[in-house]
C-alpha cells in the first residue's frame, strides 16, 4: 500500500483537502519533479519532466457519461488537482500508485455570475491554469473564450469575486492582441495601448496557457499563453481583458495537441505535437526535451522537486 502524505512541491506528494487525493509516487522515481497530464481527455498520464518518454498512461475513471477533460491544473492553495470537463463539470482528480489509476470526482457546473446559467466551455483546444494570487481557474479556448471560474465558495471578504459559489463562471473580455486604445493594465482608468502589437488584427488561437509564480501566497502573478496559429508566447495582460501582448517565437512547430504549465520554482515546459520542451517565457523560445512516451497532452500540470 503506497504511502499517502500531504502535496508539496519538494515531497511530490499527496494531498488529502476536501474531495482530492494524490498519493505520492514510488520513492526515487521521480526526483525532479513530475508532469501530470491529460491524453485524449480520459486518460491521465504521468512522467518524469526530464524522461518524458518513459510515460506512465492510467483511464481516468469517474468522469460522467460522455465527458472528457479538457485539461488540470494543481490549485496552489490546497494543493489539489482539478479538472474541467467538455460538459462544464469540475473535477477534482485523484492520482495513485505512482500514476497507475486516476479517478474523478464530479464537481459544481459552471455557471453565469449574473444569472446562473449554464456555461459551457466553446472551442477544440483549451488553457486551464490556477491564478495563484486570486485562486481562480483560467480557461482559454482557441475561438478567444476566456473565463474565470470559482472552483470553492469565497469568503464575502475576498479581494477577488467576493461571496461568490463554487461553479461561479466570468465571461472577461475575448481574447485579441493589443491595439491602440485598448487597456494596457488593470488600473482605473486603463492605460491605453498606443502602439499596436505585432500580431494586432490576427485571431489568435490561444491552446495553452500558465500563470507564474504558481505558489500558495503569491501577490503578483503573469499569465502566459500559446498561440499556436501564430506559434508564439504571449502575455494576457490585462487578463481579465483578454489583452494579448506578443513576446517571442517558439521557433519550433507548435503541434496539437498543446499543453503549457510552470511550476513553482518557474520551469516552464510546453507539449506541442508528441514533443516536450522547456520554454522561456522571456523570449518565448522552446527547447526540446523530448518525445512523450505515447503521445501527446492536452493539458498538464507540474510538480516542481524543490
Amino acid at each position: 500500500m503506497p504511502k499517502t502524505v500531504r502535496l508539496t512541491a519538494p515531497l511530490l506528494a499527496g494531498a488529502l483537502v476536501g474531495a482530492a487525493l494524490l498519493v505520492a509516487p514510488p520513492a526515487g522515481a521521480y526526483p525532479d519533479g513530475v508532469v501530470y497530464g491529460v491524453r485524449d481527455g480520459a486518460t491521465l498520464v504521468t512522467f518524469s519532466p526530464s524522461n518524458p518518454g518513459a510515460a506512465v498512461a492510467a483511464p481516468v475513471v469517474g468522469l460522467q457519461p460522455g465527458d472528457r477533460l479538457l485539461g488540470i491544473d494543481l490549485r496552489p492553495v490546497d494543493n489539489t488537482v482539478w479538472g474541467v470537463g467538455a460538459s462544464g463539470t469540475l473535477y477534482t482528480v485523484t492520482v495513485g500508485n505512482g500514476g497507475t489509476t486516476a479517478m474523478a470526482a464530479p464537481g459544481p457546473r459552471l455557471t453565469l455570475n449574473t444569472d446562473g446559467s449554464a456555461v459551457i466551455p466553446v472551442g477544440a483546444a483549451f488553457g486551464v491554469d490556477f491564478n495563484p494570487a486570486a485562486d481562480l481557474l483560467r480557461v482559454v479556448s482557441d475561438t478567444g473564450q476566456d473565463l474565470r471560474i470559482v472552483v470553492a465558495d469565497r469568503p464575502s471578504t475576498a479581494t477577488a469575486a467576493p461571496g461568490a459559489k463554487a461553479g461561479t463562471t466570468f465571461y472577461d473580455g475575448a481574447l485579441k492582441y493589443a491595439a491602440p486604445g485598448d487597456p494596457a493594465d488593470a488600473m482605473s482608468p486603463p492605460t491605453p495601448v498606443t502602439a499596436p502589437d505585432v500580431n494586432a488584427g490576427k485571431l489568435p488561437r490561444a491552446t495553452a496557457a500558465a500563470y507564474s509564480d504558481n505558489v500558495a501566497g503569491t501577490t503578483t502573478t503573469k499569465l502566459f499563453v500559446v498561440d499556436t496559429a501564430a506559434g508564439v508566447v504571449v502575455l494576457q495582460n490585462p487578463p481579465n481583458a483578454g489583452i494579448l501582448n506578443t513576446i517571442g517565437p517558439l521557433g519550433v512547430p507548435a503541434d496539437a495537441p498543446s499543453a503549457f504549465d510552470i511550476d513553482a520554482v518557474g520551469n516552464a515546459y510546453g507539449a506541442f505535437g508528441s514533443t516536450l520542451y522547456r520554454i522561456d517565457v522571456g523570449t518565448g523560445v522552446a527547447t526540446v526535451v523530448g518525445p512523450i512516451g505515447g503521445g501527446g497532452l492536452d493539458g498538464m500540470t507540474v510538480l516542481s522537486a524543490a
